[in-house]
């Protein structure tokens, strides 16, 4: 019996497409597991045998060959007896272990969806799960992080992949889904009403406009998995952050705004494992210089215009001097979650959630700090989306600077589209990670809105403010009642001791940044 496997045309950035190969086998082929620390397999198999290293490039490795023994029907043992125990400290980028059960879980799920496609070709949602379980792995331990953009046509079954609430509970929810707009013609005929529909009811997906990108780059494929970057297969992002309203003028904004164009330049020129990025980024030069907390300080598209002036020309003749090609594009507007909070700002483009609102972290239960957070009576309770208990979700009681100010409270619909448009033609070259809030009976105005704006941006997404599909949303506005009660809950004095966080990770005298 022969089978031929592939994968489908829909995701053309994704890696996995590399492992379409032809199997010959009679027997059914099993995926077996082994750690020898609970036990030895009585019936070893010869071939196709592999030690999983406990390393980064060694847990790539053995999904590689787990997924090419899938693909050929060819049984295999994965022996994870290398991969420290859950607990265990990660001396040189911090945290502790998940222990090898989240690699196991990846290992199973990726079988089983390739087994089960046996004599078709995989589909797009097949895809879209085997990459968000791995983004689940990815995230376990609470210690990395996990970013994936899943793209693919108008009519793709994967539209509605969030549908499925047991899937988006076990990893789903690790993908943001977005359709790709590859013609004036579809554009012009989309679905406009039936787009924003899917949004009230599942959150997902957001918009690419390929038409837009393409006419300043005709090679792009896709965007980044936040969506301010319009990229080529297998290009890189390189992004860095200017905070204009933290600009405290001893230094003129042009030298601030020449001094970070180069930084990021030098970045750029950093040398890349794989050879095909590397030649991508050589050929384009692409640069991601980010404004920030927009919303923070007044400006007008003019001032805009003035910024961008500042970086582009400062790209072009740094570029020169260095001998390197002059970059395709330079600018874009990043989501700047973690970067914002250390300015104290607002994230990106985007008004401050709430006057008072919840800012939620997830940690694993074998984290000292989350010992630390309970102590400190910070409101917790567990991760609704780890069904296996391991993680807390915490929620500390915020306020924004000015309380009084712009937020997704009192903005309207139409200002938020005009301001992206507005940054989108006077400052950025990229795209724009912007997500619009509305409110389900607007549908009707955002599918309006839609249709006049979106030929003129190049990605956009979008949520409903009233959606129930997420619970335990990152930001989540609360009343200034519930803000001052939970603030007089905390115990300021609970802190982490000497040594009962130490993992070493800082032993050189750098500590790593995450």
């Amino acid at each position: 019996e022969i089978y031929t496997l592939s994968l489908h045309d829909a995701l053309p950035i994704s890696s996995l497409q590399r492992l379409g190969v032809v199997a010959k086998r009679a027997a059914p082929p099993t995926l077996e597991i082994i750690d020898k620390r609970i036990a030895v397999s009585p019936n070893p198999i010869k071939v196709n045998y592999f030690t999983i290293p406990d390393t980064r490039e060694g847990w790539s490795w053995g999904f590689f060959q787990m997924m090419q023994c899938a693909f050929a029907g060819e049984s295999c043992q994965i022996d994870v007896s290398l991969i420290r125990p859950k607990g265990a400290p990660i001396k040189t980028f911090g945290g502790v272990a998940s222990g090898p059960q989240p690699y196991v879980d990846l290992l199973k799920a990726a079988w089983e969806i390739v087994r089960n496609a046996a004599g078709r070709h995989l589909t797009t949602l097949d895809a879209l799960d085997i990459v968000t379980h791995i983004g689940k792995c990815v995230k376990s331990g609470n210690v990395r992080r996990s970013a994936i953009m899943v793209l693919f046509g108008a009519d793709d079954e994967a539209v509605r992949a969030k549908a499925d609430i047991e899937k988006l509970y076990t990893h789903r929810h690790t993908s943001n889904n977005t359709i790709n707009l590859c013609s004036e013609e579809q554009i012009e005929t989309f679905d406009w009403k039936g787009f924003v529909d899917l949004n009230v009811s599942y959150g997902d997906p957001g918009l690419n406009n390929l038409v837009l990108g393409r006419r300043q780059d005709p090679l792009i494929e896709g965007l980044n998995p936040c969506g301010e970057l319009q990229l080529r297969n297998k290009e890189s992002c390189n992004l860095v952050e200017f905070f204009p309203a933290r600009f405290n003028y001893k230094i003129q904004p042009k030298r601030i705004f020449q001094l970070l164009t180069r930084y990021g330049l030098r970045q750029r020129l950093l040398k890349f494992r794989d050879q095909e990025t590397e030649t991508i980024k050589k050929q384009t030069m692409r640069l991601g210089m980010s404004l920030g907390g927009i919303c923070d300080f007044a400006w007008t598209r003019d001032d805009l215009k003035t910024f961008y002036h500042y970086v582009r020309q400062e790209a072009d003749e740094y570029a020169t001097t260095l001998g390197v090609r002059l970059p395709i594009a330079v600018t874009t507007v990043k989501p700047s979650g973690t970067v914002s909070l250390l300015c104290d700002s607002n994230a990106g483009i985007h008004a401050a959630i709430a006057p008072y609102y919840w800012r939620r972290i997830r940690l694993d239960k074998a984290e000292p700090m989350a010992e630390e957070l309970q102590k400190a009576n910070i409101h917790c309770e567990p991760d609704v989306y780890d069904k296996t208990g391991n993680t807390l979700c915490f929620a500390f009681p915020s306020k924004t600077k000015n309380t009084d100010g712009l937020t997704e409270q009192n903005q309207t619909l139409r200002q938020q589209f005009q301001r992206q448009l507005n940054v989108q033609e006077s400052w950025a070259d990229n795209a724009i990670s912007c997500t619009l809030k509305f409110k389900p009976e607007q549908r009707g105005e955002m599918a309006a809105l839609l249709k006049k704006y979106m030929p003129r941006l190049k990605s956009v997404s979008m949520l409903a403010d009233s959606c129930g599909t997420y619970e335990q949303l990152p930001l989540e506005p609360i009343s200034k009642e519930t803000y001052e009660k939970e603030v007089a809950k905390i115990n300021n004095s609970a802190h982490l001791t000497p040594g009962e966080a130490d993992i070493q990770e800082c032993e050189k005298g750098v500590c790593p940044v995450r």
